[in-house]
């Protein structure tokens, strides 16, 4: 999955936490982030193979071309047993931070493994270098996760009354 969709599902589910003032939207905006940077492991993974940092090649190589496999253990079952193991600790010193913790991992996870292997269409784009093959599936899943982070989340609807 693309970084959108891996942003976008968390801070939907965020959404619906702050309605019932479980989180604020500054922790649904971390939770967002949280679950978009834990891909920061293809860019080590590049790096300890190919010696250099260049986002440009890890994203073509990983997403594109698919040359290598640059996941770490974070994106395999033992990293979420890790993960799961790290929520549960750190739930009884600090529960927002394991509930940051567990939303922005799972739904990455989720999407990941479950990444709705339906035969789709692929949207291929190159922009600024970066090349995409992205599905009609996951564009529409964004639209859906759009339109419905844009009902649930208080400030995004406060934000548009304001506007309009």
């Amino acid at each position: 999955m693309y970084p959108l969709t891996h942003f976008l599902l968390p801070f939907l589910i965020s959404s619906v936490l702050e309605i019932f003032n479980v989180v604020d939207f500054e922790t649904t905006l971390i939770i967002s982030i949280l679950a978009v940077a834990i891909d920061l492991d293809h860019l080590i993974a590049h790096y300890r193979n190919h010696k250099e940092l260049s986002i440009k090649n890890t994203w073509n190589n990983q997403f594109v071309h698919k040359t290598e496999n640059q996941r770490s253990p974070i994106h395999r079952p033992v990293g979420f047993k890790a993960v799961t193991a790290l929520a549960a600790a750190v739930l009884i010193i600090h529960p927002t931070t394991a509930l940051i913790i567990t939303i922005a991992y799972y739904t990455h996870y989720f999407l990941d493994h479950f990444n709705f292997h339906i035969k789709s269409s692929k949207l291929q784009l190159k922009v600024f270098g970066f090349m995409t093959h992205i599905s009609i599936t996951e564009i529409a899943l964004d639209i859906i996760l759009i339109l419905l982070a844009t009902v649930t989340s208080p400030v995004i609807r406060t934000t548009l009354t304001i506007i309009f």
